[in-house]
């Protein structure tokens, strides 16, 4: 975008960013230097000895591997992740083994003593029904093993509900439930990065600005010490009275209190920065990237509709209330069918042995016997059930759901409008704020003829001065409040991330914990 240069250009053209295994390795290295080197600071503080080169690329993905705020969603995520890996296992086999030892003393002097061992397999599948294969082995007897018998039973069960619990939907509800809160989850962990890179962003421009802010302050008190040699000058050649010289002392003097508060504002603005990196607070950091670069590169816009439709696809919040109509959705399915009478049918099939020997008992089958039951339980009397009041929770619930969601759909019309209202803004108030930086230099240089010539005055070159220091500072903050929007409409859109080539997964991986 033209306007970068002039009194903050540095005569660099805007470079491309540094490709993504060099940042890196850069911020590997960062990282050791932070984490070996017990201190590191910033300009002007000569106390801070070390310094460490940051580019805006670089500051990003430090306080994504940095990030205290981070650091802590990814440890939620674990147990987020354990959970949805718990509710999946629930159409897998589940085997459970157990012993068991039963002595009983009948008087007048007999014991029977049982020994066994079982085993039980498990096996839901998502009609509803349930697979079960319960084996039980058993010694019985007294003390001695002439007079134990052994057994040996094999029972198998399919039970499968008719009315209540039926059905592929209702079954399924609670895994589809579960990655739907884990789609959720991530769209968290999500809008949790976009905050911090936000965040890291704004930072990182602030710290720019105050670098700026100094940078002008510093030659606004150059330029006064040169105009009170000019005067000087004049003084000595008898063609400016000695006491006109004063204003300028004063203004000296203004200018250098100006320039102690720009370098405190520096060194808060420095703080901040490091804070949010999570680095040594004594670091000095020097900003890579030039106002030039920060204007360079302005992504295109989609139009209204264009963005209006990225911001339905990314924005994580909206993502998130479209889940929550699912999940609404299935807890109803699933009330609806609690609401049913309970009708359910078993079929069953047991073998049996009992034999004096282990291996008689393990080697043939005494007994077959197969079955098949139904069951019915109506509720009666029951003047507010429970089941009907989760179903009108449930309804309600997902009523809520859908008026959360046209909310926000509306909600996210308003904010791309503006958020596109403001970039478009920022930038004519970029260009107009350059011009007038541009006409203020021009008005002082020709103010400092008009002296030098004994024309003007030095209240009035001082004003001019003012005037300059003041375009300067509104052009600085018109290019920083035109980045800002750029930024808050990447948040808007939800683009953020793709704006800054990160993976959703390359972040919520389990080896970062």
């Amino acid at each position: 975008m033209p306007g970068a240069r002039g009194v903050f250009s540095s005569g660099v053209e805007a470079a491309g960013w540094p490709p993504p295994a060099r940042a890196i390795s850069r911020i590997i290295a960062i990282g050791l230097l932070c984490s070996t080197v017990p201190g590191i600071a910033a300009e002007p503080e000569s106390d801070l000895p070390n310094r460490l080169d940051l580019s805006l690329e670089e500051a990003v993905f430090l306080a994504i591997g940095n990030n205290r705020e981070l650091i802590g969603a990814r440890l939620d995520r674990v147990v987020e992740r354990f959970s949805l890996r718990v509710a999946e296992n629930k159409f897998r086999p589940h085997v459970e083994i157990g012993s068991h030892l039963d002595r009983t003393h009948t008087a007048p002097s007999m014991d029977l003593v049982t020994t066994g061992v079982g085993s039980t397999v498990a096996l839901r599948i998502p009609t509803g029904g349930q697979f079960n294969l319960d084996w039980s082995g058993a010694r019985k007897g007294g003390d001695s093993p002439s007079r134990s018998r052994y057994s040996n039973e094999l029972v198998f069960t399919f039970t499968q509900p008719l009315l209540r619990g039926s059905g592929i939907g209702v079954n399924t509800a609670s895994v589809r439930i579960a990655q739907a809160v884990e789609q959720s989850n991530l769209l968290t962990l999500k809008q949790t990065i976009i905050d911090v890179i936000t965040s890291v962003i704004k930072s990182y421009r602030d710290y720019m600005q105050a670098e700026h802010r100094v940078e002008i302050r510093t030659k606004s008190l150059q330029r006064a010490q040169g105009l009170l040699a000019v005067n000087e000058s004049l003084v000595r050649s008898g063609r400016m009275a000695e006491r006109d010289v004063v204003q300028t002392k004063a203004d000296i003097a203004g200018r250098e209190l100006q320039l102690v508060a720009a370098r405190n504002s520096l060194d808060a603005a420095r703080l901040a920065l490091t804070d949010i990196l999570d680095i040594d607070s004594r670091t000095r950091i020097r900003l890579t990237e030039t106002l030039s670069e920060a204007l360079a590169g302005e992504p295109e816009q989609d139009g209204m509709a264009g963005s209006i439709e990225t911001a339905l696809q990314q924005r994580p919040d909206y993502r998130q209330a479209v889940l929550g109509i699912e999940i609404a959705e299935a807890q109803m399915e699933v009330a609806e069918s609690e609401r049913r009478w309970d009708l359910s049918a078993t079929l069953s099939s047991k073998l049996s042995s009992l034999d004096d020997t282990l291996g008689g008992a393990a080697g043939h089958v005494d007994g077959t016997d197969y079955g098949l039951r139904l069951d019915l339980r109506i509720p009666i009397g029951a003047a507010a059930d429970p089941r009907d009041q989760k179903y009108v929770q449930a309804k309600t619930a997902l009523r809520k759901a859908q008026n959360n969601l046209a909310n926000l759909r509306q909600r996210v019309d308003i904010e791309v409008s503006n958020a596109l209202r403001e970039v478009e803004l920022s930038h004519r108030q970029v260009e107009l704020a350059r011009s007038a930086r541009e006409l203020v230099e021009e008005k002082v240089e020709v103010e400092k003829e008009k002296l030098r010539l004994g024309l003007s005055s030095n209240f009035r070159l001082v004003t001019f001065e003012d005037d300059l220091v003041t375009a300067q500072n509104s052009e600085l903050d018109s290019i920083i409040a035109h980045r800002t929007a750029v930024t808050a409409l990447d948040r808007t859109l939800g683009t953020t991330l793709e704006r800054w080539n990160i993976e959703i997964r390359d972040v919520d991986r389990e080896d970062l914990q």
